[in-house]
């Protein structure tokens, strides 16, 4: 491999790693924002939907279509003043978020 090649494949390994971390903070920091409104004995859920509404996009961002999905979910329960579909969904979004950190490591 030529001096040139081996610069690339390096750059390519270097962006790889970049990228996979700022993935993994993502995650991390998703998952900081809504572990407290879990373990919550009563949920704020104007400030859940307009988390689930701010994930809604940066999950997409990330290229995480289930995670949107499921904010959009949670956002319309929480919005909705629907408590139980609200902490269902919750739960939902914090187990797909600990897969995820899983699978990123």
């Amino acid at each position: 491999m030529n001096d040139a090649g081996h610069h690339q494949d390096q750059a390519s390994r270097d962006s790889d790693e970049d990228l996979a971390e700022l993935t993994r903070g993502f995650l991390r920091r998703k998952r900081e924002e809504f572990v407290p409104f879990a373990r919550a004995s009563r949920l704020d859920l104007e400030g859940l939907a307009n988390a689930a509404h701010r994930l809604r996009g940066s999950g997409g961002a990330y290229g995480f279509d289930a995670l949107s999905k499921l904010a959009e979910r949670l956002e319309a329960a929480a919005a909705g003043e629907r408590d139980e579909a609200a902490r269902e969904a919750l739960e939902e979004l914090l187990s797909l978020l600990d897969g995820l950190q899983r699978q990123a490591r």
